[in-house]
């Protein structure tokens, strides 16, 4: 249901954000690649798992008519393996853990305002922003 492989859309940009301050700043803090890191992954894992426990309906249908590893979700919940209550969550506990590491990250090690305003801005799916017809 995490999808570990399908966390690098997330870790890499990172990373390669990352690079980019050390180019241009000269500063590398190994807490802070690691906590940023860690934020993104629950941040992946909430948008996950919420998706799994929102999506089941068309989960079940995608699974019926043709499986994919990249549609249709992980097929837990459709199977009957595990409950959608559990999905849920997980889902808002990897949020919220998330969003602790994101208040550390900005007010504690000092990364700047948008810390927070970024990782808000992950949680939400390219699917919301509105497209012409």
């Amino acid at each position: 249901m995490s999808r570990p492989p399908f966390h690098t859309v997330g870790i890499l940009p990172f990373a390669l954000g990352t690079i980019m301050a050390y180019k241009i700043n000269f500063s590398f803090s190994l807490e802070v690649f690691i906590l940023g890191v860690s934020g993104v992954i629950l941040i992946m894992l909430s948008t996950y798992h919420m998706g799994e426990a929102f999506d089941y309906r068309e989960d079940e249908i995608s699974h019926k008519l043709y499986k994919s590893k990249f549609a249709g979700g992980s097929g837990v919940i459709p199977a009957g393996d595990m409950p959608r209550s559990v999905a849920l969550w997980t889902g808002i506990i990897s949020f919220l853990f998330a969003g602790a590491i994101g208040v550390i990250l900005q007010f504690v090690l000092k990364t700047g305002s948008y810390t927070l305003l970024l990782g808000v801005w992950e949680l939400f799916p390219v699917s919301f922003i509105p497209q012409d017809p």
